[in-house]
């Protein structure tokens, strides 16, 4: 896969709730509770283990925020879930390193031990499928969108930071 055929990759600018110079936010188009968001490294890498240090950082840096603004917003929210996968064995749909945040609310799920979502509606592997193909459509790739990698400046900031 290259770096212009992940969904990630060509971000509306307008989905973009939050940036620094390494990575940005988005609201999860599928959100398992409300205010879910993703936290997306601007340079196309496939998974957590092939960020850099930096690059870990500016993600930190960014969960972090979105749980101020959510905690802020909504007092309901009483804890969070973080967490990503590495690998299609693992559950990743989208080959582009992604951290998902998401606020959890008392009772919103039945048993909220480890990687919990609302119950299963019983619609099985099939909807996930449909779901993937639906957010792929929905994300077109724009002029205005958000294009991988990141600036040339930035790109410079992290690797004066690497060297020191």
């Amino acid at each position: 896969m290259t770096a212009t055929d992940s969904l990630f990759c060509t971000i509306p600018r307008k989905r973009i709730v939050r940036s620094n110079y390494l990575a940005f936010a988005i609201l999860d188009g599928f959100p398992v509770t409300r205010g879910h968001a993703l936290v997306i490294p601007k340079r196309h890498v496939e998974d957590y283990f092939g960020l850099s240090r930096h690059e870990l950082l500016a993600c930190d840096e960014l969960l972090r925020e979105l749980r101020q603004d959510v905690m802020a917003d909504d007092a309901t929210v009483e804890g969070f879930n973080i967490g990503m996968n590495a690998g299609a064995v693992a559950g990743q749909t989208i080959a582009h390193c992604h951290i998902h945040l998401i606020p959890r609310r008392a009772g919103d799920v039945e048993n909220a031990r480890g990687w919990s979502s609302p119950p299963d509606t019983g619609q099985g592997p099939l909807l996930s499928q449909a779901r993937c193909l639906l957010r792929r459509e929905r994300l077109v790739r724009s002029p205005r969108s958000f294009r991988c990698g990141y600036s040339r400046e930035a790109r410079g900031v992290d690797e004066q930071r690497e060297r020191a």
